[in-house]
């Protein structure tokens, strides 16, 4: 992989995780490349637990079974997974997380019959593409992610499903920047609750801002399409709002066709040549698509242009980490 690539990688990633709301996972998200004992691939499948769940306990339950496996304690993870089921049988997580604790005695099938009985499960579905690309199985593992993308679109597990189709993009999605933060107050409650309550906040306001927000901490709790209805409120809301239609277009980003939410935003650049929240998002997408310089020429000119807003902050701060990864590398 090429300097420029690693670069590229870095910043786009970091700028999609920072201020994560959402789960505890195990995993980077990215399939191992090598592959051994006649294409299987070494040790167990990754374990990805989208743990919003309505309890906290049980969340953080599932989470300390998660980092088990994860340090290869499966024994003690799969000890740790039953007793959750026997709390709560219908616990779709917990089941997943059992079947790959036993791995690889019989864990395929368990996730097949759970796939049965949970036919709308994109985590389960995105656990069986895993266990298949483990078993050599890579294009048997792709349909499995396409069928997790298609069966819970708003989901966490659909999202890793989509990066793992697109190994060389970025894992997650391009994340709104919002000017706005959600009230204080809120960010102590369980995700699921906060998220009710962020709704009703931004139905309560009643202005353009808090929907963009409100979309933007959707899209970091593993929920697009949730998202873009929130962002295509905000447009309602303020038609000719930059934030408004910026968020939009970003919320549109799709990793089957990355072109379409670029050229959006870089019409949004046309129409608003002084927006530092256009500039930035612009920089945001080219860095995800891979264009190092387009995209430090947008994150500049939100640097310059939007001194003391939160576009011109987060424009110097990936700036820094461009100079970081690229340090030869000048505009």
């Amino acid at each position: 992989m090429s300097s420029r690539l690693r670069a590229y990688l870095l910043v786009a990633a970091a700028a999609a995780g920072a201020a994560a709301i959402a789960a505890a996972v195990a995993w980077s998200g990215r399939p191992e490349e090598g592959t051994a004992n006649g294409g299987a691939r070494e040790g167990a499948p990754p374990l990805v637990l989208d743990v919003l769940v309505e309890d906290p306990e049980q969340a953080r339950r599932l989470e300390q079974a998660a980092i088990r496996y994860a340090d290869g304690r499966r024994a003690e993870a799969l000890t740790l997974f039953e007793a959750e089921l026997e709390a709560d049988p219908a616990s779709v997580p917990a089941a997943v997380g059992a079947a790959l604790a036993r791995w690889p005695q019989g864990t395929l099938d368990l996730l097949e019959r759970l796939a049965l009985e949970h036919p709308g499960s994109a985590l389960v579905r995105l656990h069986i593409g895993l266990v298949r690309y483990w078993r050599g199985e890579d294009a048997l593992a792709r349909m499995e992610w396409r069928r997790a993308e298609e069966a819970e679109p708003d989901s966490g597990a659909a999202v890793r499903a989509e990066s793992l189709l697109h190994p060389d993009m970025p894992a997650g999605r391009p994340s709104v920047v919002a000017a706005e933060s959600p009230p204080g107050e809120l960010a102590s409650l369980p995700v699921l609750r906060q998220l009710e309550e962020l709704g009703r906040w931004a139905e309560g306001e009643g202005r353009a801002p808090a929907w963009v927000a409100y979309g933007s901490t959707l899209q970091r709790a593993g929920r697009p399409v949730s998202a873009r209805a929130a962002f295509a409120r905000a447009v309602e809301i303020s038609p000719d709002d930059p934030e408004a239609l910026t968020a939009a277009a970003v919320g549109g980003f799709d990793k089957d066709d990355p072109v379409a939410a670029v050229a959006a935003v870089e019409v949004l650049a046309d129409r608003f040549p002084d927006a530092p929240v256009v500039a930035f998002h612009l920089g945001l997408l080219y860095l995800w698509s891979g264009k190092i310089d387009e995209g430090r020429a947008e994150l500049e000119r939100a640097q310059t242009g939007g001194g003391g807003t939160v576009w011109g902050t987060e424009a110097q701060l990936l700036l820094d980490r461009l100079d970081e990864a690229l340090p030869d590398a000048g505009p």
